[in-house]
């Protein structure tokens, strides 16, 4: 760690020119090196001796970790710079990192260190900031501008297609849930029925205008759900002034009077008319409502996560959202459309959808129970009694800033982390995971994380992914091999509170295959795990360069998401069959093929593959 102390001749924040320029200087012989700089706020500097940089150097040599704990406070995201009362108590710390780790994803982990990220999520926020109004933002001229994948601030929910993000169950147990619960076969009160059939008579009826919508739904909703479900609600922030046509927020708020959004709701009388979509409305109110400068104490610890409901006509979408590395909203199953339809439950149609409402307000009143428990949970967790205040680096004698409401709040986690963070090992012993890094960005569909994975005896450095499917008996199979030609499985099962299968791997050192393979030794590897693989009746599937690893002497393959048994496993629809790149025999939805394998193996060796 190297503190770089201000001058007389500099200005005293210091710009990102200005810690490049004392890299340069310092560091020109480690080319083998970049560096990572985090800035401060300190309640007071190390006295020089005179008024010199050597002098300033040589007193600041008492700085380390524990010396910025007890006495400063890390800016971006803690605190806008606007905020600062004395700019010469700003000190810049400057990290030398290694710069060519040949590690598994190594490039990857750079880019996602705890500083950029958090930047990162901040520049989302004061892009968002400068959005039009929610109504005006859902209107297809303002759609087309935001949602471009070169807007920082896009939201990630699938339209277009380059705009899908990671499953958002893997961020917060809610969504899950909610699915689950509309699955579950349930017998409802009489109380429950009346309220849900008095809602499906309202929500088939049609309206003039989406006032008399508002007014003829909302006692059924507010009744069945939450009493301010669909309750128009003026909200004025950072952002604008805006008014949903329904809002829920946390029963208990911040130090500064902050409250979470847990649902928000917008009304169209129907599909087609009004204002614009009701979904993208209810989109546009949370990102006017969790980037804004009020909600930063609740954002720099949360992925945020909310309900969001869109009401057209006799149609009702619920969708979920996070502010994770990228806004992310998705829909949480089909659309509830309460007009009686045939069925094959054994009830009459108007039945039946009395039914499918009654379960829909059963699943949004526990879901929201649910987040409301999250949030109080949260905020408890961020208050930090007055006594422990100078632990944490906050200013002695310094008044907390009002507009911003940092001071008496703990530290922020390192980087917002999927919530999937303990399991047992195949000893029964406890695993806690910590995640560090997120790794291919470039991928924002994809979920796989950097972690270290903690028992109470060791701690080892693991890669976490989240994937809809997993072959682990191949993925096993190849990790037994001698020499291993897989990660090994940590953990690796199918978790109910994710929906979604959960790898723990070990991060292996290695580089990805980028070109034909060349050396003898890795050519052999690599067709020793295919033919292992073969002989066990296994077919790979997606054996390209990204999923093979050189590893010294020996090759390693990763992601075994389509791996399965010949005969009986099939291609994803959403394969990009890139003509070349791929047998002519596959297709979509088409069987997996040793041949398959074989095309594969010939287009990164140049060589044929014996066992095909």
């Amino acid at each position: 760690m190297t503190t770089i102390p201000p001058s007389a001749s500099t200005s005293p924040i210091w710009k990102r020119r200005c810690w490049k320029q004392y890299a340069r200087e310092e560091y020109m012989h480690r080319s083998d090196s970049d560096f990572v700089v985090c800035t401060y706020e300190c309640a007071h500097l190390p006295a020089p001796d005179t008024p010199s940089d050597a002098s300033r150097r040589k007193a600041y040599e008492v700085i380390d970790d524990k010396w910025l704990d007890e006495n400063a406070i890390r800016l971006f995201p803690r605190r806008p710079l606007a905020t600062l009362k004395e700019g010469h108590n700003v000190l810049a710390v400057l990290t030398v990192i290694p710069l060519s780790r040949s590690t598994l994803l190594s490039s990857m982990v750079s880019e996602v260190n705890e500083l950029p990220g958090h930047i990162h999520r901040e520049q989302i926020a004061a892009a968002a900031q400068k959005r039009q109004s929610p109504s005006t933002g859902a209107t297809l001229a303002q759609r087309l501008q935001t949602q471009n994948p070169r807007r920082i601030d896009a939201v990630y929910d699938g339209r277009p297609l380059s705009l899908m993000g990671p499953s958002i169950t893997i961020y917060h147990t809610v969504f899950a849930n909610f699915l689950k619960r509309m699955q579950e076969s349930r017998h409802f009160t009489s109380d429950g029925l009346d309220v849900a059939q008095n809602f499906v008579t309202q929500a088939a009826a049609y309206h003039g205008d989406g006032s008399k919508r508002h007014t003829e739904l909302a006692p059924w909703t507010n009744k069945g759900v939450h009493a301010h479900f669909l309750r128009h609600t003026p909200i004025s922030n950072s952002v604008g002034k805006f008014t949903p046509d329904g809002a829920v927020f946390a029963s208990r708020e911040t130090h500064d009077g902050f409250r979470a959004l847990i649902s928000a709701a917008e009304l169209e009388t129907e599909l087609g008319e009004g204002s614009g979509d009701p979904n993208a409305q209810a989109e546009n109110v949370y990102v006017a409502y969790y980037p804004s400068r009020e909600a930063q104490s609740v954002r720099d610890r949360s992925c945020c996560p909310a309900l969001l409901i869109g009401l057209a006509g006799p149609t009702i979408q619920v969708s979920g959202a996070v502010f994770a590395d990228q806004l992310v909203v998705q829909n949480l199953g089909d659309p509830v459309c309460v007009v009686p339809r045939l069925n094959t439950t054994g009830r009459s149609m108007l039945d039946d959808a009395g039914h499918r409402v009654a379960q829909l307000f059963y699943a949004l009143r526990e879901c929201l129970k649910e987040l409301d428990d999250y949030y109080a949970a949260l905020i408890q967790s961020i208050t930090v009694p007055k006594r422990h205040l100078r632990s944490v680096g906050v200013m002695p004698g310094r008044p907390a800033p009002t507009s911003t409401g940092r001071a008496g709040l703990s530290p922020p986690p390192p980087m917002i982390s999927p919530h999937f963070a303990q399991y047992k090992d195949d000893e029964g012993k406890s695993v806690t995971l910590t995640y560090t890094a997120r790794l291919a960005r470039d991928y924002p569909v994809k979920a796989v994380f950097v972690a270290e994975a903690k028992t109470d005896t060791e701690t080892r450095t693991v890669v976490v992914k989240f994937t809809p499917a997993y072959c682990k008996d191949a993925h096993e199979l190849l990790a037994r091999a001698s020499p291993p030609q897989a990660p090994k499985l940590r953990f690796c099962e199918f978790v109910e509170s994710v929906g979604m299968w959960v790898v723990v791997m070990d991060y292996v050192e290695g580089k990805e295959v980028t070109n034909v393979l060349q050396d003898p030794v890795h050519i052999k590897s690599l067709e020793g795990a295919i033919t292992a693989l073969h002989a066990d009746g296994f077919v790979f599937g997606d054996l390209r360069e990204p999923n093979v690893l050189r590893v010294d002497d020996k090759v390693v393959l990763i992601d075994f998401d389509w791996c399965g048994k010949q005969g009986t496993a099939r291609y994803p629809s959403d394969i990009l069959l890139e003509e070349g790149a791929w047998h002519s025999g596959v297709q979509r939805g088409g069987l997996l093929e040793k041949v398959h394998d074989g095309f594969h193996f010939h287009a990164l060796t140049g060589m044929k593959l014996p066992s095909v």
